[in-house]
């Protein structure tokens, strides 16, 4: 009986799928719990359309999408960095087109680099 062939995964993809996986899902925990406790604080997170949000990102902060994901509710979560690393944004777009920044930060770090180690 002939086996057919199975490729072979290399163990490098795997682990930077799984550290990318791991930091979705920490974003996406850290978004659940922002939008919660963001309501209940009455803090009022900056929105607008999501043109409007992408544009100002990348012409007025020098940030490009580094990541999307979607929810199970159909929001459009994205991940906006600067090439180096200096700043980043965490943008989510609901169903009726309105983006809101969840949170920004500075020191973004790419997953994929991350795993591989370091002299990547």
């Amino acid at each position: 009986m002939k086996i057919p062939h199975r490729p072979t995964i290399r163990k490098s993809a795997i682990g930077a799928r799984t550290v990318a996986l791991r930091v979705f899902g920490i974003v996406a925990l850290t978004l659940v719990l922002l939008l919660v406790l963001g309501r209940t604080a009455g803090a009022q997170p900056a929105c607008t359309s999501h043109s409007d949000m992408h544009r100002q990102l990348t012409q007025r902060f020098s940030e490009a999408r580094v990541a999307v994901a979607l929810t199970e509710k159909g929001a459009l979560v994205e991940v906006y960095a600067r090439p180096d690393g200096a700043t980043w944004t965490i943008v989510v777009t609901l169903i009726d087109g309105q983006s809101c920044i969840l949170m920004a930060g500075r020191d973004w770090f790419d997953a994929h680099k991350v795993a591989q180690g370091p002299g990547v």
